[in-house]
């Protein structure tokens, strides 16, 4: 997830986080985030219209559909549209819905709905894509690129664009979320919160939208570089996901329940 990073830690901390960020570059340069190519922004890219070639080739073609085979975000730059085409073929035909990509991994469509749609890009990403409408009933692409692997904490992006592909901003849909909203006390507990959150200098988080839309669920990733009296420190106050429901307008976050 695109953030800018306020927190600070000591050197050792650092030096770990240092060690996870290459690791994570290693493992993911070829997949830039959903912004458009360097330079550019997914709203500033023209979106070229398909060849009849490719779209004629599928038996069954919904907005998603569609708008998944003309996709210009960069991390589906390993997918060429006729691959893109294929997949949701061969998914609408009942079959395995799987593409080899640039990379030369495998990606699988696993689940193609009329306006959802989950797709593994490689062994350590996925994207998901909801179709769905905003206040004006105008339609509303909820895109979430998740990246992780063994030893790297799962993150996530999410992005919102209109039904051409025109990136919205995402402040107007949703807040991104912070550490403080995945911590609580208990009712009556005296406890500061914020030094409980320095125990986090770099939150990771994985988010999941539901097939409706109508919710994003998001959980806080952070075993694979806390240490283990972090852990336990950090325990008691953990809340283990937070939800996003949507009220027509924008997604807010549901209070927590401090009675336990």
């Amino acid at each position: 997830m695109s953030v800018t990073l306020n927190y600070n830690c000591g050197t050792a901390t650092a030096m770990r986080l240092a060690g996870v960020l290459v690791a994570v570059v290693a493992a993911f340069l070829p997949l830039r985030l959903m912004a458009g190519p360097e330079g550019e922004n997914a709203s500033e890219q023209v979106v070229e219209a398909l060849p009849d070639s490719v779209m004629t080739s599928v038996s069954v073609v919904s907005p998603l559909d569609s708008l998944f085979v003309s996709s210009p975000i960069s991390v589906l730059e390993i997918l060429p549209p006729a691959s893109r085409a294929a997949m949701i073929e061969r998914s609408h035909a009942g079959q395995s819905a799987t593409a080899l990509s640039t990379l030369y991994s495998v990606s699988v469509l696993e689940t193609l709905e009329p306006d959802y749609l989950k797709l593994k890009l490689t062994e350590a990403s996925e994207l998901t894509l909801n179709l769905t409408k905003d206040h004006k009933k105008k339609p509303l692409l909820v895109a979430v690129y998740t990246v992780g692997a063994e030893g790297i904490s799962k993150d996530s992006d999410i992005e919102f664009y209109d039904g051409e592909w025109n990136q919205l901003p995402k402040d107007k849909f949703w807040e991104m979320p912070e550490i403080k909203d995945f911590l609580t006390a208990r009712k009556g507990e005296k406890v500061d919160l914020k030094k409980v959150a320095e125990l986090v200098p770099f939150p990771t988080y994985i988010l999941t939208v539901s097939p409706d839309a109508r919710t994003i669920t998001g959980s806080l990733t952070v075993d694979t570089y806390l240490s283990e009296e972090a852990k336990e420190e950090l325990k008691p106050y953990l809340v283990p996901s937070r939800t996003w429901r949507w009220d027509g307008k924008k997604y807010k976050l549901e209070k927590i329940r401090t009675d336990r």
